[in-house]
């Protein structure tokens, strides 16, 4: 679930970036693909063993903050450059999101139940795909892109709080 309310904020800010762009005076999202994509690459590649040195549950909670922050400076700075900075920021949310709830869902696991956890863990990222482009289309079209993308900073927050009131409690009383 946590996984799913995380990636709940980069898949809405991915599937309306173009009409929000275009909303906001930026007449080719597609700087903003690139930026996204280029920062998950560069994270991914530099950064990827953040879970393995500090521990998923702290960075997979920074990765929620940024993401929260991410969106909610995306909806407030609606100009260009606060897409371009809220498209870094969100790519590196994610980025990290990934590695920490993978590292979570397959801890303690056996060999023989690895495939299963994973398909559940990725079934979320299935789900969020699923809901968010009917769920924000909604929130577009009665309130704007705005209230839309706060959404999705709400919902990562959501989020963080299960990472720490359900998710942490588990782990730290396995791991110390």
């Amino acid at each position: 679930m946590v996984t799913l309310f995380g990636v709940f904020a980069f898949n809405g800010f991915m599937t309306f970036l173009p009409l929000y762009a275009r909303e906001i005076g930026m007449e080719d999202a597609g700087i903003a693909f690139l930026v996204a994509s280029a920062t998950m690459v560069l994270i991914r590649t530099t950064l990827g063993r953040v879970p393995d040195i500090i521990g998923p549950i702290r960075a997979g909670s920074g990765a929620l903050v940024v993401t929260v922050g991410a969106m909610t400076l995306v909806a407030l700075w609606a100009t260009p450059t606060g897409l371009i900075v809220g498209s870094v920021l969100v790519a590196a949310g994610l980025s990290l999101q990934s590695p920490s709830f993978i590292a979570i869902a397959v801890d303690g696991v056996s060999d023989q139940e690895r495939g299963s956890a994973m398909a559940t863990f990725t079934a979320f990222y299935d789900v969020a795909g699923a809901i968010v482009g009917p769920t924000l289309g909604l929130i577009v079209m009665h309130a704007g892109y705005r209230p839309a993308f706060l959404s999705t900073a709400a919902a990562a927050a959501v989020g963080l709080v299960m990472l720490h009131m359900v998710v942490a409690p588990r782990w730290h009383a396995v791991h110390g």
